[in-house]
């Protein structure tokens, strides 16, 4: 699936957004394709947010805020996560939560479920249980949830964390916000890199890492709201620049869209939706959809079945076939997806990992190379040649043909503001990390 990148420019009340898009055509059978535009992932996960990250969120902001009704206590409170996102080492943190990393080289991407399983996700798919999907998506991508009593104690705890940004914005405007930020971030920093050893020693329990874990995923979830919702802003450009059809425009409001949470009526819990906050596209569930025609062409008949737009709206769909169809195909793509981990987890334990250089391609090494670097560039193996001072990960860049295990990555140092080099194998990259955790 060849891609490009390109710019797009959305004004609100006179300010300026750019966007940086990758576009591709994605075949969807049946002679349908749609041209798909969509941020790529390495785009949020860089340091500081990437190259959409601030538009995304200041977009979104700039819309809420010149509302008519204007910003509320909560949406002040979704900017302040939204906000922390881009600080924060989100990618390596909310892995302990939900499974959301993408796939290494190395992973198996060739997936066959066992007759139990796609019996069990067509009997889901068919019953039309908005609760009854949720609890399959969770039973396979959850990591941890915390208990009854822990729940109390990390809401209590979120409440004073956020409680302080919330004032500090309300009373200082911007300073204050970024007080807040930059104390939040050395906070979590100091938490999530101390051992049990030493939060029993200074008081502060086993639990606090754990709580970390979760408000890093709280603000993740703010994020994929606001990029959500910055497609609103797109779309009228892409249609403007790029003459996108009505096909595209659905397949990628199909992508796009934030499953928005549901609750459950024997329970009475409310949920997170399907992926618990997360966007479809800006998942690796979303990645693996669109690597497998079967599902593609799920996608495709129900996106175009006569009168899509009007029963999505209604919510009238749980007896229709394409539905569940597609739904069908989102729960074995996440199966599917969960399997390969598992896979790459065993071999990676084995010290077993071959790559395989047909697998080896740009794009999902440049969105693998955030996952993998964040959090190694706070490894003490990693700093700065000049000063020696601690770097932050910028970009990886592509390994040549002529040897696809070997990569450059790029560091930056904010005390001496130089940017460095340094070149890992998979191997030595995995292994680095392994240490850290």
């Amino acid at each position: 699936m060849p891609s490009n990148f390109v710019s797009v420019v959305v004004s609100v009340n006179g300010l300026s957004f750019t966007f940086q898009l990758t576009r591709e055509t994605m075949n969807l059978g049946l002679e349908s394709h749609a041209d798909y535009f969509q941020f790529h992932g390495s785009s949020l996960r860089d340091n500081g947010g990437g190259k959409n990250g601030d538009a995304i969120v200041e977009s979104w902001w700039e819309v809420i805020k010149t509302s008519p009704e204007g910003a509320t206590e909560d949406d002040l409170c979704h900017y302040l996560l939204a906000l922390a996102a881009l600080r924060l080492p989100t990618s390596r943190a909310i892995q302990h939560v939900y499974y959301s990393g993408y796939l290494s080289p190395g992973a198996e991407r060739d997936q066959t479920l066992d007759d139990q399983t796609f019996t069990r996700i067509d009997q889901v798919a068919r019953s039309g249980q908005l609760n009854l999907i949720q609890e399959e998506m969770e039973s396979v991508l959850f990591i941890k949830q915390p208990d009854a009593k822990s729940r109390i104690a990390f809401d209590e705890a979120f409440q004073i964390w956020i409680g302080c940004g919330y004032e500090l914005a309300v009373t200082k405007g911007e300073p204050g916000i970024e007080t807040w930020l930059s104390d939040l971030s050395k906070r979590i920093r100091n938490y999530t890199r101390r051992g049990d050893a030493k939060h029993h020693a200074n008081g502060t329990g086993t639990r606090v890492r754990e709580f970390t874990q979760y408000f890093i995923y709280e603000a993740h979830c703010a994020l994929q709201l606001c990029a959500a919702s910055a497609w609103h802003l797109i779309y009228p450009e892409l249609q403007s620049r790029f003459n996108v059809d009505q096909t595209s425009l659905l397949f990628m409001g199909f992508m796009h869209a934030l499953h928005q949470p549901v609750v459950d009526n024997e329970s009475n819990v409310l949920r997170r939706g399907a992926l618990c906050g997360q966007v479809l596209s800006l998942h690796p569930v979303g990645r693996w959809l669109l690597g497998r025609p079967e599902h593609l062409l799920a996608i495709g008949k129900w996106i175009t079945r006569p009168q899509y737009p009007q029963m999505c709206q209604s919510g009238n769909v749980a007896g229709v076939g394409e539905y569940q169809q597609v739904v069908a195909a989102v729960l074995a793509a996440a199966h599917e997806y969960k399997s390969a981990v598992d896979q790459y987890e065993d071999k990676r334990s084995r010290g077993s990992i071959v790559t395989d250089a047909a697998q080896t391609d740009i794009d999902g090494l440049q969105q693998d190379g955030a996952l993998l670097f964040e959090a190694l560039a706070a490894d003490p193996a990693v700093r700065c040649e000049r000063c020696h001072g601690m770097p932050t990960y910028v970009r990886m860049d592509p390994p040549p043909c002529s040897a696809p295990e070997h990569m450059t990555v790029v560091f930056h140092c904010p005390v001496c503001n130089t940017e460095r080099t340094h070149s890992f194998t998979m191997a030595q990259a995995e292994q680095l990390l392994a240490d850290a955790a």
